[in-house]
Protein backbone atom coordinates (compact mmCIF):
# COMPACT_ATOMS: atom_id res chain seq x y z
CA UNK A 1 0.00 0.00 0.00
CA UNK A 2 1.42 3.42 -0.94
CA UNK A 3 0.96 4.97 2.51
CA UNK A 4 -0.15 4.45 6.05
CA UNK A 5 -2.50 5.87 8.64
CA UNK A 6 -1.09 7.21 11.87
CA UNK A 7 -2.64 6.60 15.22
CA UNK A 8 -4.43 3.54 16.54
CA UNK A 9 -5.92 2.43 13.22
CA UNK A 10 -2.87 1.00 11.50
CA UNK A 11 -2.52 -0.29 7.93
CA UNK A 12 -4.75 -3.30 8.49
CA UNK A 13 -7.74 -1.02 8.97
CA UNK A 14 -7.59 0.68 5.58
CA UNK A 15 -10.79 -0.73 4.19
CA UNK A 16 -11.18 0.79 0.74
CA UNK A 17 -9.61 3.23 -1.62
CA UNK A 18 -5.94 3.89 -1.31
CA UNK A 19 -3.97 6.02 1.10
CA UNK A 20 -1.24 8.00 -0.56
CA UNK A 21 1.04 9.72 1.90
CA UNK A 22 3.04 12.76 0.87
CA UNK A 23 5.35 13.85 3.62
CA UNK A 24 5.80 17.58 3.57
CA UNK A 25 7.48 17.77 6.97
CA UNK A 26 10.71 18.90 5.35
CA UNK A 27 8.82 22.15 4.71
CA UNK A 28 8.61 22.84 8.45
CA UNK A 29 10.58 25.80 9.63
CA UNK A 30 9.94 28.14 12.48
CA UNK A 31 10.32 31.65 11.16
CA UNK A 32 8.50 34.42 9.33
CA UNK A 33 8.06 32.43 6.10
CA UNK A 34 6.89 29.20 7.69
CA UNK A 35 5.05 27.74 4.74
CA UNK A 36 6.26 28.39 1.27
CA UNK A 37 4.43 27.27 -1.81
CA UNK A 38 3.79 23.56 -1.33
CA UNK A 39 3.30 21.19 -4.21
CA UNK A 40 2.60 17.49 -4.02
CA UNK A 41 3.78 17.26 -7.62
CA UNK A 42 3.19 15.11 -10.64
CA UNK A 43 3.63 11.85 -8.74
CA UNK A 44 0.54 12.51 -6.61
CA UNK A 45 -1.55 13.42 -9.64
CA UNK A 46 -0.45 10.26 -11.45
CA UNK A 47 -1.42 8.15 -8.43
CA UNK A 48 -4.85 9.80 -8.24
CA UNK A 49 -5.44 9.27 -11.96
CA UNK A 50 -4.30 5.65 -11.69
CA UNK A 51 -6.83 4.84 -8.95
CA UNK A 52 -9.54 6.81 -10.76
CA UNK A 53 -8.98 4.68 -13.87
CA UNK A 54 -8.93 1.50 -11.75
CA UNK A 55 -12.43 2.35 -10.54
CA UNK A 56 -11.88 3.46 -6.96
CA UNK A 57 -14.67 5.68 -5.66
CA UNK A 58 -12.32 7.77 -3.61
CA UNK A 59 -8.64 8.19 -2.86
CA UNK A 60 -7.36 9.32 0.52
CA UNK A 61 -4.43 11.73 0.38
CA UNK A 62 -2.56 12.11 3.65
CA UNK A 63 -1.29 15.69 3.32
CA UNK A 64 -0.43 17.13 6.75
CA UNK A 65 -0.16 20.73 5.50
CA UNK A 66 -3.17 20.68 3.19
CA UNK A 67 -4.92 23.71 4.69
CA UNK A 68 -1.68 25.66 5.10
CA UNK A 69 -0.82 25.23 1.43
CA UNK A 70 -4.15 26.78 0.33
CA UNK A 71 -3.52 25.50 -3.20
CA UNK A 72 -4.65 21.91 -3.07
CA UNK A 73 -7.95 22.26 -1.21
CA UNK A 74 -9.73 23.51 -4.32
CA UNK A 75 -9.05 20.13 -5.92
CA UNK A 76 -10.53 18.17 -3.02
CA UNK A 77 -14.19 17.17 -3.02
CA UNK A 78 -14.02 16.19 0.65
CA UNK A 79 -11.50 17.10 3.31
CA UNK A 80 -11.06 15.15 6.52
CA UNK A 81 -9.24 16.26 9.63
CA UNK A 82 -8.21 13.71 12.20
CA UNK A 83 -8.43 15.61 15.45
CA UNK A 84 -7.28 14.93 18.98
CA UNK A 85 -7.09 17.18 22.00
CA UNK A 86 -3.93 19.33 22.20
CA UNK A 87 -2.35 17.42 25.09
CA UNK A 88 -2.76 14.10 23.29
CA UNK A 89 -1.39 15.69 20.10
CA UNK A 90 1.71 16.93 21.93
CA UNK A 91 2.28 13.60 23.66
CA UNK A 92 1.88 11.56 20.46
CA UNK A 93 4.18 13.84 18.48
CA UNK A 94 6.90 13.64 21.13
CA UNK A 95 6.62 9.84 21.33
CA UNK A 96 6.33 9.17 17.58
CA UNK A 97 9.14 11.53 16.48
CA UNK A 98 11.38 11.38 19.55
CA UNK A 99 11.08 15.13 20.09
CA UNK A 100 11.49 17.13 23.24
CA UNK A 101 8.46 19.04 24.48
CA UNK A 102 9.97 22.31 23.18
CA UNK A 103 10.62 20.83 19.73
CA UNK A 104 7.15 19.29 19.54
CA UNK A 105 5.48 22.54 20.63
CA UNK A 106 7.48 24.48 18.01
CA UNK A 107 6.30 22.08 15.30
CA UNK A 108 2.67 22.31 16.46
CA UNK A 109 2.73 26.11 16.71
CA UNK A 110 4.26 26.35 13.22
CA UNK A 111 1.06 24.79 11.84
CA UNK A 112 -2.44 26.11 11.58
CA UNK A 113 -4.22 25.34 14.87
CA UNK A 114 -6.24 22.11 14.84
CA UNK A 115 -9.37 24.00 15.90
CA UNK A 116 -9.10 26.11 12.73
CA UNK A 117 -8.53 23.01 10.56
CA UNK A 118 -11.62 21.42 12.10
CA UNK A 119 -13.68 24.44 10.98
CA UNK A 120 -12.32 24.15 7.43
CA UNK A 121 -12.80 20.38 7.08
CA UNK A 122 -15.83 18.68 5.58
CA UNK A 123 -15.44 15.71 7.95
CA UNK A 124 -13.79 15.36 11.35
CA UNK A 125 -12.53 12.17 12.95
CA UNK A 126 -11.96 12.59 16.70
CA UNK A 127 -8.92 10.49 17.49
CA UNK A 128 -8.71 11.46 21.19
CA UNK A 129 -10.32 8.28 22.46
CA UNK A 130 -9.69 4.60 22.06
CA UNK A 131 -9.01 2.79 18.80
CA UNK A 132 -12.50 1.26 18.61
CA UNK A 133 -14.23 4.67 18.81
CA UNK A 134 -11.96 6.05 16.10
CA UNK A 135 -12.51 2.99 13.92
CA UNK A 136 -16.31 3.43 14.16
CA UNK A 137 -15.99 7.01 12.94
CA UNK A 138 -13.78 5.93 10.03
CA UNK A 139 -16.20 3.15 9.06
CA UNK A 140 -19.11 5.61 9.14
CA UNK A 141 -17.24 8.01 6.85
CA UNK A 142 -16.21 5.15 4.55
CA UNK A 143 -19.86 4.03 4.26
CA UNK A 144 -20.93 7.59 3.45
CA UNK A 145 -18.27 7.94 0.75
CA UNK A 146 -19.00 4.50 -0.72
CA UNK A 147 -22.74 5.26 -0.98
CA UNK A 148 -22.13 8.65 -2.57
CA UNK A 149 -22.63 8.92 -6.30
CA UNK A 150 -20.60 12.12 -6.62
CA UNK A 151 -17.84 10.30 -8.44
CA UNK A 152 -20.21 9.24 -11.24
CA UNK A 153 -20.48 12.68 -12.85
CA UNK A 154 -16.70 13.06 -13.06
CA UNK A 155 -16.33 9.54 -14.38
CA UNK A 156 -19.07 10.07 -17.01
CA UNK A 157 -17.48 13.35 -18.11
CA UNK A 158 -14.08 11.65 -18.42
CA UNK A 159 -15.54 8.80 -20.48
CA UNK A 160 -17.48 11.23 -22.64
CA UNK A 161 -14.40 13.37 -23.25
CA UNK A 162 -12.31 10.30 -24.10
CA UNK A 163 -14.92 8.98 -26.53
CA UNK A 164 -15.32 12.44 -28.05
CA UNK A 165 -11.59 12.93 -28.58
CA UNK A 166 -11.24 9.37 -29.87
CA UNK A 167 -14.11 9.94 -32.31
CA UNK A 168 -12.59 13.21 -33.49
CA UNK A 169 -9.21 11.57 -34.08
CA UNK A 170 -10.88 8.69 -35.96
CA UNK A 171 -12.84 11.17 -38.10
CA UNK A 172 -9.71 13.19 -38.92
CA UNK A 173 -7.71 10.08 -39.78
CA UNK A 174 -10.55 8.90 -42.07
CA UNK A 175 -10.55 12.28 -43.82
CA UNK A 176 -6.79 12.14 -44.40
CA UNK A 177 -6.79 8.58 -45.73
Amino acid sequence: MPGSMAGPLGKENIIAGRVIKYSLKSQYSVGPHIFQRLSAGKKMLKEILKYFVLGYRYVILDIPLLFESKMLTRFMKHTVVVYCDPQVQLSRLMHRNGLTQTEAEARIFAQMPLAQKVKLADHVIDNSGDAETTKKQVLKLHTELEKSLEYLMVRLLAIGATVGVGGLIYFLVQQLV
